[in-house]
């Protein structure tokens, strides 16, 4: 992890967490400032989404591990289609509920301590389309609507937007050509914010 101290020169950070539990490699962070606290949701080798959270209440941490949401091992959990998908994990708040918006397309609430999903994660419906994209899903808010961003075959950024967080979403319009793997936020002047690569 690093850290933009005095850009154009990055500091790097410890490692986040332990690495006798993340000996597969994190790919996929994201970033969140959730009930005062600074969160990375990621996956580990697309066979887990889990989080960390900040021990010293900012966003360079140093992080500890907080639980894993989803496995595609055979564990008792495993048994549904959606965690065959463990990867491209993102947060989405709404009032005092968080979902996991993860994979192709799925979605699931978290309990209040976020250590688990509340109930099976189901698959966002879109139009003319099983999923969404092929991975790094997101969701905002926006002027009533719902938007879900999502990468497709080609590492374009298409958005479908819905009147319910649960969709239907309609039909994909192009948000960012060749954006890939961009992160949404909101700023704390109010305006949605893309970082893409």
């Amino acid at each position: 992890m690093v850290s933009p101290y005095s850009l154009p020169s990055w500091l790097l950070l410890p490692i986040v967490g332990s690495r006798h539990l993340y000996t597969r490699g994190i790919i996929t962070p994201r970033l969140y400032h959730i009930g005062g606290d600074w969160w990375i949701v990621f996956s580990l080798s697309r066979q887990k989404i889990g989080l960390v959270r900040s021990v010293s209440g900012k966003p360079e941490g140093p992080y500890e591990h907080f639980c894993f949401l989803a496995d595609t091992g055979w564990s008792t959990e495993g048994n549904t289609d959606a965690y065959m998908f463990a990867y491209d994990p993102s947060l989405f708040v709404e009032g005092n509920k968080v979902y996991c918006v993860f994979g192709p397309g799925w979605i699931a609430p978290l309990t209040e301590d976020l250590k688990a999903f509340v109930e099976r994660p189901r698959l966002l419906p879109v139009k003319d389309d099983l999923y969404a994209g092929k991975g790094g899903c997101q969701i905002f808010k926006h002027n009533g609507l719902y938007h879900l961003l999502a990468v497709n075959e080609w590492g374009d950024i298409i958005e479908r937007t819905a009147d319910n967080l649960y969709g239907p979403y309609g039909g994909a319009r192009m948000a960012f050509p060749r954006g890939e793997d961009a992160t949404i936020f909101r700023a704390s002047y109010g305006s949605i914010c893309f970082v893409a690569k």
